[in-house]
């Protein structure tokens, strides 16, 4: 279960940087506290991870307008 967790919150990282997907339109966030019991670090890292992400989504969002 925890790989397939991990699998999901990559993938809404990815669609966010590439900007193929909206924060709302990823699984990542709900993986991520069904992740946080199972696996802290991995936890830590992702958040880490899916918060630059999230940054760097609202930076080219607000280019648009």
């Amino acid at each position: 279960m925890e790989h397939k967790y991990i699998r999901l919150i990559e993938a809404g990282i990815r669609g966010l940087t590439m900007g193929t997907k909206a924060p709302d339109e990823t699984k990542a966030p709900m993986c991520l506290n069904l992740l946080k019991p199972i696996n802290k670090p991995m936890y830590e890292e992702l958040l880490g991870k899916w918060a630059l992400a999230l940054d760097t989504y609202k930076r080219k969002d607000l280019k648009k307008y």
